[in-house]
């Protein structure tokens, strides 16, 4: 009887831990999807800020002629992961002011 005993006891113990594992695995690979996420996430915010200062360089050296700005990277043109669009509109407020709108393509965010 007491060796029966051991038995259930030793299987239900294995189970708990068994269990305990597989919700560490997955909240792990849960946290890792998302940390990966966040990284790209980060790099579209970052590269979308350089492209209006690229933009805005443009701008500067032509004297306020910003309409040179309207620039496109591409990935099979650069070493970029991702596509870039910087467009430069004139905006209506001024004469010689100018909207810089730039659109990063990133696929998985």
């Amino acid at each position: 009887m007491k060796r029966g005993f051991a038995l259930i006891t030793v299987l239900a113990v294995l189970m708990l831990i068994a269990l305990g594992t597989a919700t560490i695995l997955q909240s792990v690979g849960t946290h890792t999807s998302l940390k990966a996420k966040n990284v790209q996430e980060v790099k579209a915010q970052d590269l979308a800020e350089a492209g209006m200062q690229h933009a805005l360089q443009i701008c500067r050296k032509n004297n306020g002629d910003c309409s040179l700005a309207n620039i496109t990277l591409l990935k099979a043109d650069t070493l970029l992961e991702q596509d870039i669009k910087i467009t430069t509109v004139p905006a209506t407020s001024g004469a010689a002011s100018y909207t810089i709108k730039v659109e990063v393509n990133y696929p998985d965010v």
